[in-house]
């Protein structure tokens, strides 16, 4: 009796476990996460020298670059003063443009401009921005995202050229002063 009532268990057990395994060929439902878009723009010289840069010769202060867009004007503000950290963040995070910042790259000596952030859970139509320089020269920034494709197509734009298109978050962008 006691090797059946096991044979038993054993044998629905079994049975359970293949009746509750299907194969689930449907594509029905993608979860993605798709990080916010931002531009990075590295100013350099040349010959290659970063310009952002205060200890290299050349450099270009904050001060004297301006982000224009839509109707607003944005001054550079160094980027670990406005970090999107507080107290109260849950793992929930929305895009919100903030403008233009200066980065530094961590553990590097290279700093690097940063344009965003734009909500890359629907399309971005062609946006452009315009940065202003000092010696009054401007550079046109563009910008497309297609969500509807997968993978994500970004495209990335310099003064009306087509630079970079991929499908990862940050876009950069190399310019030469």
């Amino acid at each position: 009796m006691r090797k059946f009532l096991i044979f038993s268990v054993a044998l629905l057990t079994t049975t359970l476990l293949c009746a509750s395994c299907q194969k689930d060929d449907s594509n029905d439902f993608i979860l993605a996460d798709i990080a916010p878009i931002t531009i990075q723009l590295r100013v350099q010289s040349e010959s290659g020298i970063d310009l952002l840069n205060p200890n290299n010769e050349g450099y270009i202060p904050n001060e004297s670059i301006k982000l224009m867009y839509g109707d607003k004007t944005y001054n550079v503000v160094d980027g670990w003063t406005i970090k999107y950290y507080n107290d109260t963040q849950t793992r929930a995070y929305s895009a919100s443009f903030k403008g233009i910042t200066k980065e530094k790259v961590r553990d590097k000596d290279d700093y690097y401009l940063e344009i965003g952030e734009w909500d890359a859970l629907g399309n971005v139509p062609y946006t452009t921005m315009i940065i202003q320089w000092a010696d009054g020269s401007q550079d046109e920034i563009g910008i497309k995202c297609d969500v509807d494709v997968r993978p994500v197509q970004r495209a990335y734009f310099l003064n009306g050229n087509k630079i970079n298109a991929m499908s990862v978050p940050i876009g950069q962008i190399v310019i030469y002063k």
